[in-house]
């Protein structure tokens, strides 16, 4: 963008535009020597307010531009002098996720959770002890400069069959800490569940997953597998060392995902006595 100016100085109005750029700065004298950019513009009256989207650049890279008004005399106004880096898109194999940066070079891998590599199977492990159940595949994002200057924009794209309105908007994403060896919340933000995609700022690059907090507790059943067994009228099961006794327990699903498991089980028992028939 560009404020006009006039055909002397801020009066009138100017006759045409010249634009030009390069991979380098320009000066008044290589002017002519950049590579001319196409002008649909043209002039206003001095002092508006004026814009040109330009395209054909490369994705990455730093272009500098040089804009000179002409008039109908063509005399050349001094050069309006601007520079801008273009940005890169990475995405992964899948298309699910694109990460839009200033750096190029960045790679995005699906990785597998019952992977031998050390720290995927330790970010997985993470993840259960943190009660988080995986709503997306991880992704390993691996950049050449880490944090990404100016940060990024990731976009994150997931499949919304099977869950909850609720549940749909609790996914948040998550990126794995190695240093902590735990996932941290990138933003507390929900999804965009019109696109069945959720979009964050990020800065720092490693392993990215869409999660849900498991906040649903275990279900458990106790049952009597056999032996001698009384039941009083109060309620009281008394049994004997004959008796078999089952316990199980389970993590309920949320919605098409699996819960993060049963970490442990406990039952009582007391010792109290009472009289015992078949």
């Amino acid at each position: 963008t560009w404020t006009a100016v006039g055909d002397d100085a801020y009066v009138g109005q100017a006759m045409k535009y010249e634009l030009r750029r390069a991979t380098s700065p320009i000066a008044e004298p290589d002017f002519t020597l950049a590579r001319e950019v196409f002008l649909s513009t043209v002039p206003d009256i001095a002092g508006a307010r004026q814009s040109a989207l330009i395209l054909g650049l490369d994705a990455g890279t730093t272009y500098y531009f040089a804009l000179r008004a002409v008039d109908e005399l063509e005399n050349g106004s001094a050069l309006s002098l601007a520079s801008a880096r273009t940005l890169s898109m990475a995405k992964s194999g899948d298309g699910l996720l694109r990460l839009v940066s200033s750096v190029q070079g960045i790679t995005i891998t699906q990785v597998s959770t019952t992977t031998t590599n050390p720290a995927v199977a330790l970010a997985t492990e993470a993840a259960a002890v943190q009660g988080l159940v995986f709503a997306t595949p991880i992704y390993d994002i691996v950049s050449p400069v880490n944090p990404i200057p100016g940060g990024g924009t990731l976009e994150f794209a997931y499949s919304s069959a099977g869950l909850t309105l609720e549940q749909e908007q609790a996914l948040r994403l998550y990126h794995f800490d190695p240093s902590q060896g735990k996932w941290l919340l990138v933003a507390d933000i929900g999804p965009l569940a019109d696109r069945d995609a959720l979009i964050a700022q990020v800065a720092s690059l490693s392993l990215f997953a869409l999660m849900l907090q498991d906040k649903d507790h275990p279900t458990t059943e106790l049952a009597f597998a056999g032996g001698r067994q009384f039941i009083a009228q109060a309620g009281s099961v008394f049994a004997s060392t004959s008796t078999r006794i089952g316990f199980s327990a389970q993590d309920p699903p949320l919605g098409p995902f699996a819960g993060t498991g049963v970490l442990r089980t406990e039952y009582r028992t007391d010792n109290s006595t009472g009289t015992f028939s078949a």
